[in-house]
Parts: C-alpha cells; structure tokens; sequence
C-alpha cells in the first residue's frame, strides 16, 4: 500500500520567533516547535505514513523552502502555529484551508482535514473558532489573506492555528515547560488527520 505522504511545517524559527507572551516568557516558535516534534514521534509508530519536518531546530526556514520540501516530495501539508491579535481576550483554536470546495463543487479534502482537526482539538477545552478558508472558488478570488503555504502547496495543505499566544489562559496552556497539554494537543492534530486521510490512503485528491 502507498503511503501517505505528510509534511509537518513548523511555524517561524530562527530570528523569526512568530507571537511573543512577554509576560509569560513564551515564544509561537518553540510552541510549534515542541507539537511538531511530539506530532512527528506519533506519526513515526505508525508505518502507514511517510513523514517529513520543515525544521527540527530553532532555525529559520523561508517560505518558498517550506512548500518546495511538500511538493518535491508529494505530499500535503499540516503547517503548525499559534495565533495572536492585540485583543487579550481573545482564544480558541481555528484552523486554515485553502478553499471549501474543489474543482468539482464539493467540500475540499483540505475543509474535510481542516474540521476534523478543529473539533479534535477544541474537545480539549479550546474554543472551536472553526475553519476559515483563503479563496472562494464560486467568485475566484481571495477572501483573506492569501498565507503562502495554502496557497503555493501544489496537495492539500491546513495551517493550525493552535491557540492564542496573547490570550493568558491559552498561552498557559500551551507553555512547553508545563506538562501534558502539548502532547494532547499533538495526538488531538493526530487523530483528526488519521481520521480523515486513512479513509482517503495515500492517494492525494
């Protein structure tokens, strides 16, 4: 059986730290950092998918060499981040997808995974924020922000955005010196991309 082909990108890195809690000492970059890497140890015990990291360190790596590892390689893309926005009370987790519907008219592989996703991780107690699309193929036109890994990954790619770093109680819970929280959150992001792509197999649509 083909595997599945899966890039796990994560998010900023390097000089670029993403969102910044000051007052709790935490950085979007070592978050993503930590749920990508227990995220990739999950996937590793189990052979039916083929696995690859943008980064492993805290290193930089630009934009354009994010979508060229997916793409040279075949695979879609669950690109992992934390939000931030000036309001503090703001929370929850949402998660990113290119557009709702295919070519066809139908839901998207990328909305179904971008679901599937969200609920798995607002069952830990997160907001659900639900999912946001970049493009509305009925209009042909972007609708928000065209991110660069949606739009540039030749398969499906999602972008999590997994808490918000300027919200006191989501930024507590994603702090990787606490212990527990991170971990249900990488078998949360699991379960809803095993739930979605084994259905699917290694065959991208």
């Amino acid at each position: 059986m083909e595997k599945i082909k899966l890039v796990l990108d994560i998010g900023h890195g390097g000089d670029d730290p993403g969102a910044v809690n000051k007052i709790l000492g935490i950085r979007e970059s070592d978050v993503n950092l930590n749920v990508g890497l227990i995220l990739k140890a999950i996937f590793d015990t189990h052979p039916e998918y083929q696995v690859w990291l943008t980064r492993t360190d805290d290193s930089f790596v630009s934009l354009s060499r994010r979508t060229d590892i997916a793409n040279f390689n075949d695979a879609r893309v669950v690109s992992i981040h934390c939000n931030a926005v000036s309001n503090p009370n703001a929370s929850g987790t949402e998660v990113w997808c290119f557009s709702k519907e295919d070519a066809s008219g139908t839901l998207s592989e990328g909305y179904r995974l971008s679901s599937a996703i969200v609920n798995e991780i607002s069952a830990l107690g997160l907001k659900n924020r639900g999912v946001k699309a970049i493009y509305d193929r009925k209009e042909k036109k972007y609708i928000d922000r065209p991110l660069w890994i949606l739009k540039n990954s030749v398969n499906t790619a999602v972008l999590i955005e997994c808490g918000f770093i300027s919200n006191p109680e989501d930024a507590a819970g994603l702090d990787i010196d606490l212990d527990g929280f991170n971990e249900r959150l990488a078998v949360a992001i699991f379960k809803g991309i095993n739930n979605t792509l084994n259905l699917i197999g290694g065959e991208v649509s």
